[in-house]
């Protein structure tokens, strides 16, 4: 049972909107409404009629919107998935540019980091020991030594450059020196992933 004549739904009330301000013009005179009373009125009316046909067209606006978005996405998505399986099928990839790209999964990065160890190459110049080794899971490695006849590996440093340089005096002036070398990416203040396996070097 209705409680008010005035319509609840958006349509029905517009459709009330028009026939009341067109209806009370006509029988304005016969009531006594004062016109200026009647212009009045039928102002308020046009701005929420007016209002009405704006958003429904918006909303038409938006529903068509909405059905193409829905077609370009799935293409979209189609050629992202495809150029994705080409970048990771191609020799220059490698997980650095993954994850630049943001094409691979956390879960798979983290899997990926966890089984990964620097690959370390060294080489002698003069009384110094070059190290490089390869980048993709970090950019940094922490880099641990033993020299000559020490027991233990020590923390060497944090290297991040093209190239490292231990550029350290030998214990023994003037003899032969075996240095070994290992090392882990380091990611913020963590290692992660595999030890590297131990490099050695004879410095003359």
């Amino acid at each position: 049972m209705k409680t008010t004549f005035i319509p609840v739904k958006n349509s029905e009330l517009n459709s009330f909107e028009n026939n009341f301000k067109v209806k009370l013009s006509l029988h304005a005179n016969s009531l006594g409404i004062d016109p200026a009373e009647v212009t009045e009125v039928v102002q308020v009316l046009d701005e929420n009629i007016n209002a009405y046909t704006t958003m429904v067209s918006l909303r038409n606006q938006a529903s068509s919107s909405y059905a193409e978005y829905k077609i370009k996405k799935s293409i979209a998505l189609k050629e992202l998935r495809r150029i994705s399986k080409k970048i990771k099928s191609s020799k220059g990839y490698d997980i650095s540019i993954g994850e630049d790209l943001d094409i691979i999964s956390p879960r798979h990065i983290e899997l990926v980091s966890s089984e990964k160890k620097p690959e370390l190459k060294v080489k002698v110049d003069g009384h110094k020991v070059i190290i490089r080794y390869n980048k993709g899971v970090s950019d940094m490695i922490n880099i641990y030594s033993r020299r000559g006849n020490e027991a233990e590996f020590t923390f060497l440093d944090v290297y991040k450059d093209l190239f490292y340089e231990d550029d350290r005096p030998k214990i023994e002036s003037g003899k032969p020196e075996q240095r070994e070398y290992y090392a882990f990416f380091k990611e913020k203040k963590s290692e992660i992933g595999k030890r590297s396996d131990i490099v050695k070097i004879v410095v003359p």
